[in-house]
């Protein structure tokens, strides 16, 4: 934060317009004999470009007041073109629509780059800001790297938040501020870019940053790498000048959404009034006059050193530098003494190239002037100067000032209250801790400020007293990008740097979605939500429908009760405690903790069960816009409903609602890829190994008493080797007696008289055996109930057992081959009014896929209603069905299956 004020200055770097417009860049040798080309032109939409008017600014060393480059400078109407290109950028989807997550891709490509041509920085640095190559080095280069570095890895974690709110669902989301209008000062112009730029591109906007004309080289070299990391033109935009062209017209433009400054209050103060007829958003960080409080407990040794570093380091060129010093009087001779002894032991003034060097020259004639002047109105107002107090003797060119310690200070001095901005301390003493608070806080500033005492209560309790920004204690200009920077008083307004920093750059949206009629239950969880408030569904029902809820699942429901769900609660709160046990043991979803399961075949993966559907038609999903899936259109007999207006597809859970609302759990089966499907699957069952990520409604078919279904948006998935839910028949049959009784409770009979016939009549199983992977589905005469009007008197769903290759299972049962697999039908009770005019009754069919060898079915124990003359078992393919010619069936069968051998 140079006092130089970086609008208006009343002496300007050397200014020409002898270059040609095509010049945009030059060769240079630095005195340390780095080469390279010097990029000079404005750095706009990822291109190097001249001044519109062809003017120029020099850059200067200055230890030998030689020029060592001209670069352009930037007009009102060159700013215009800038601005211009970063509001272009912010709209175009390469940034905007860029995933945060690549953002921070780019910047930390950024980070890499810098950090590979840090010698080039620190060069560039060194010559025209005067700093000593090795503080460039191994202070500003590591900070800018890692500033950018921090800041990458904040891109994707940038977030609003939900917020209870009565009757309406509420949340915010950070966004962009948009066009960053940012002037830098000369003092680190490096890492005071990176300050800037980190945060800034983090949050999604785009900058136009003006650098200080005093040194003006390193960010053009820092625009060739913003093109090479691959951010989009316009993105970020560099431009050189003075601030009272440039600087101000910068300031004003009305399409600059923010402003953000380092510089003297002077100049701050200006740019505030500049920026208030927008209103714009601004942060400034400008100068202090930080104190430094050593009490009379202090580690002297460490006070002394870290004294001289708060005020001397960088050519004193610190916006935070503790320049003045208060010391409690019983051992203020003391540290006055040792501090002197510090300085002229270390603080050796000379070559900025010179590895010994700790003081290289001020930044420009200018500069040098100001510091000399304070030194003349310290003598003047009658301090003592301990050492220093003019240019060193052995240097009689170049902007250089011996390090300078002034005491018999008072509080009313000018040097005591102005900011210097150069090697130039001024110490007082104190007696109390109270006086000491006050006199550092007897200021205009309040940037930072340090204190030393062995005390940690009274570090605590001086530093909550101090009025500063920060506080170090027994340290001095400790800095880290995870730290807000930044001052109170007229040390700025804002933080940058940490989290604050991207406050700054971000703006808070809130969105408020008032609840309506068919969301109108603010409590409700997100399946809930989806499900309940679609009055397209059940046009008998509404609003009945908002009273009733929807879902028994194992994975939703225990989990949306314990998140308060209103409907998942009145759900919830109709079952007794073994069912609700019963629930909460299948809604943790981890085969580790299922239920332990009385299946034999030890073997056995899965077993769902669900709502069976007729399937009508499987065709293409690409007339619906998704080509890589399939589209199933399933009959669904719910019996009569009202004509169902048709609708648009939407996003999944509805499914949940229309088709299976007291599920257990939904598996699909599928393989690792389409290709990798066994040969000799039917094209249906393909279909079925799908993952199902939504579905739509059509017009009720005249063709049947039920709905036509279609599913959509259906994905190939990899679970063909994914470990699922096993768990006892028993528990099933107890959910669906919990599904009726909620049904049965919770409101409309013909409702739960619906679905209670659906779960009484059907059940799909689905089973996967371990590396030999088949599936048994048992449609309970699935066919008989679409094709005719009778419907079952009785019906018992059959008993399951399951053999494992090493012995029997139940008394009875034939021995099994090491190589077969067989399966037990037990007590498939049927009854029907009469046989069809075919006379047969389609009773139900099996479906069986897999590498199977051999397949027979045959009757197992005696069958008093059922002989081999009552049924017969078709095989097609690997298509088994079962007719009956009875009308009264107990069937007791065995589904026999060898395993094809691999070849």
């Amino acid at each position: 934060s140079e006092p130089a004020d970086n609008t208006q200055h009343s002496q300007s770097p050397p200014f020409s317009t002898a270059a040609t417009m095509g010049d945009l860049s030059v060769e240079l040798t630095a005195p340390n004999g780095r080469k390279w080309t010097q990029p000079t032109g404005l750095f706009i939409n990822n291109e190097f470009v001249p001044s519109s008017n062809g003017q120029k600014i020099d850059a200067i060393d200055p230890a030998t007041e030689e020029v060592i480059a001209s670069v352009h400078a930037a007009s009102a109407d060159d700013v215009d073109k800038a601005v211009k290109a970063a509001a272009a950028a912010l709209k175009n989807p390469s940034w905007k629509e860029l995933p945060a997550s690549d953002r921070g891709i780019l910047m930390a490509r950024l980070a890499d780059l810098v950090e590979e041509n840090k010698e080039l920085f620190a060069t560039v640095d060194a010559w025209d800001n005067g700093k000593t190559y090795t503080e460039a080095l191994t202070n500003d280069l590591v900070e800018a790297v890692g500033v950018i570095r921090y800041y990458s890895g904040w891109c994707d974690k940038i977030f609003g938040q939900t917020i209870s709110v009565p009757n309406k669902f509420a949340y915010t989301v950070r966004q962009p501020v948009g066009v960053v209008g940012q002037i830098i000062p000369w003092n680190y112009p490096l890492s005071m870019a990176t300050w800037k730029l980190g945060p800034a591109l983090a949050c999604g906007n785009t900058v136009v940053l003006k650098a200080a004309e005093q040194t003006p080289l390193s960010i053009l070299i820092l625009g060739r790498l913003i093109k090479e990391a691959g951010f989009p033109p316009g993105v970020v935009n560099f431009v050189n000048g003075l601030g009272k062209d440039a600087g101000a017209a910068l300031v004003q433009h009305p399409l600059v959404d923010k402003v953000a400054f380092t510089g003297s209050t002077g100049t701050a103060t200006n740019i505030m009034k500049m920026a208030a007829a927008t209103l714009k958003n601004i942060t400034l960080e400008t100068g202090g006059k930080s104190p430094l409080l050593v009490f009379n407990d202090a580690d002297m040794e460490q006070a002394v050193k870290w004294s001289h570093l708060g005020i001397m380091s960088n050519q004193g060129q610190i916006c935070t530098a503790t320049s003045r010093i208060l010391v409690q009087q019983d051992v203020y001779d003391t540290f006055v003494a040792k501090f002197v002894e510090e300085v002229e032991k270390t603080s050796k003034v000379g070559d900025q190239w010179d590895e010994t060097t700790y003081q290289g020259p001020q930044v420009s004639k200018q500069q040098h002037e100001r510091i000399l002047s304070y030194i003349k109105i310290g003598r003047e107002e009658g301090v003592t100067i301990k050492t220093g107090g003019e240019r060193p003797a052995h240097l009689p060119k170049g902007y250089y000032v011996a390090p300078t310690v002034f005491t018999d200070v008072t509080s009313d001095m000018r040097i005591w209250k102005e900011e210097i901005f150069g090697p130039v301390v001024v110490i007082q003493k104190f007696t109390e801790e109270a006086e000491a608070i006050a006199t550092a806080n007897d200021s205009v500033y309040g940037l930072g400020a340090a204190v030393f005492t062995t005390n940690l209560e009274k570090a605590h309790r001086v530093a909550s007293e101090i009025e500063s920004g920060m506080v170090w204690v027994n340290s001095s200009q400790d800095c880290d990008p995870r730290v807000p920077f930044g001052g109170v008083k007229q040390s700025g307004i804002g933080r940058e740097l940490g989290e604050a920093g991207l406050e700054a750059y971000s703006q808070i949206k809130a969105v408020h979605r008032k609840t309506s009629y068919v969301d109108a239950m603010s409590l409700v969880c997100p399946v809930c939500q989806d499900c309940l408030a679609k009055p397209d569904l059940y046009t008998s029902l509404i609003p009945e429908v908002q009273k009733r809820p929807h879902h028994l699942s194992s994975r939703s429901l225990k989990r949306s009760v314990d998140s308060g769900c209103y409907a998942c609660n009145r759900l919830w709160a109709v079952l007794d405690p073994e069912e609700r046990q019963l629930v909460s043991a299948f809604s943790d979803g981890q085969p580790e903790n299922a239920l332990a399961t009385n299946l034999a075949f030890e073997k056995v993966e899965t077993c769902d069960i669900a709502i069976p559907l007729t399937v009508v038609s499987i065709s293409d999903g690409a007339q619906f816009g998704h080509p890589k899936c399939f589209l199933w259109e399933v009959a669904f007999n719910a019996g009569p409903v009202s004509t169902l207006s048709p609708s648009k597809p939407r996003p999944y859970w509805r499914l949940s609602f229309l088709l299976k609302p007291f599920h257990v759990m939904w598996e699909c089966l599928c393989t690792e890829t389409a290709e990798s499907y066994p040969d000799d699957l039917p094209v249906n069952l393909r279909s079925s190994s799908i993952s199902l990520k939504g579905f739509g409604i059509r017009n009720q078919s005249t063709s049947n008493n039920g709905l036509n279904v279609y599913l959509y948006w259906v994905e190939i998935v990899k679970t063909y080797t994914s470990c699922k839910l096993t768990f006892q028949q028993d528990k099933l049959i107890a959910l669906s007696a919990i599904a009726k009784k909620v049904m049965k409770n919770m409101g409309d009979e013909y409702v739960a008289g619906m679905w209670r016939k659906y779960l009484d009549r059907e059940l799909i199983w689905s089973v996967s055996v371990s590396t030999h992977r088949f599936n048994i589905e048992d449609r309970a005469h699935a066919d008989y109930v679409n094709t005719c009007d009778q419907t079952p008197v009785t019906y018992t769903a059959p008993s399951w057992s399951w053999a494992s290759t090493s012995g029997k299972v139940n008394p009875g049962l034939p021995d099994v081959p090491e190589t077969d697999v067989m399966i037990a039908i037990e007590d498939y009770d049927l009854e029907y009014a009469t046989p069809d005019t075919t006379g047969f009754i389609r009773g139900g069919w099996l479906r069986i896929w897999g590498e199977l060898k051999t397949l027979k079915l045959i009757p197992y124990r005696s069958s008093p209603t059922c002989t081999t003359a009552d049924w017969e078992m078709v095989v097609n393919g690997t298509n088994v069905s079962i007719l009956f010619r009875s009308a009264k069936l107990d069937v007791n069968l065995i589904l026999y299956a060898s395993k094809r051998r691999k070849r």
